[in-house]
């Protein structure tokens, strides 16, 4: 009878399927990401929403002409907005230095929060601003030209920028598993050649 051979596999076969990722990105990217989410965040309090200009009625003549400039904690909408922003750096910094475990659902959570971000401030920047405006002429007989300032456009890159920040941070990670080589001489050849006998 002859005698049956046991083959072991390849060195090239035993390294982790994980090991190579078909995307990967430098480790220091998703950081980066969350830092210029969190100075677009700063940026969009400092700077202003909208600037509304009254025109008022001949009964509020003094009004005429009148600029009002809009920041993002001055209405519900900006309250609402840092709330959800505060809650989603947390979120994204988690998610970049947490464990393995925890990035699944913090994305999902992150990804969900900053898509309903980015959702309000579409809709006011697609508005003109006019949502936020309507709070300061209720119960006054005068038309309002709004125009959307920098500050809203840079609060809509601070959600976005944390989002990317998440999407990037598994492959990130994945980029720091380099797999080990399995190196082999002869001795070793010699020891892993192993034949097997039936018994007759």
């Amino acid at each position: 009878m002859s005698e049956d051979v046991l083959e072991f596999g390849s060195p090239a076969h035993a390294e982790s399927r994980f090991a190579g990722p078909r995307f990967a990105t430098p480790p220091a990217v998703p950081p980066i990401l969350a830092a210029l989410s969190a100075a677009f965040f700063f940026g969009s309090l400092m700077y202003p929403w909208q600037t509304t200009r009254l025109i008022a009625g001949a009964d509020y003549a003094s009004l005429n002409a009148t600029d009002i400039v809009t920041y993002a904690v001055n209405t519900a909408v900006g309250s609402a907005y840092v709330v959800g922003m505060m809650g989603l750096g947390a979120i994204t910094a988690t998610t970049i230095l947490g464990r393995r475990r925890q990035r699944r659902p913090l994305m999902l959570a992150g990804v969900g929060l900053s898509t309903m971000l980015l959702v309000l401030l579409v809709s006011l920047i697609a508005l003109g601003g006019r949502q936020i405006a309507a709070t300061y002429i209720i119960g006054i007989p005068a038309t309002a030209a709004t125009q959307v300032e920098v500050g809203l456009y840079l609060a809509l890159a601070a959600p976005f920028a944390a989002m990317l920040a998440m999407f990037l941070s598994p492959a990130a990670r994945r980029r720091r598993i380099t797999p080990v080589e399995a190196s082999y001489d002869e001795e070793d050849d010699a020891i892993s050649d192993l034949t097997v006998t039936p018994v007759r």
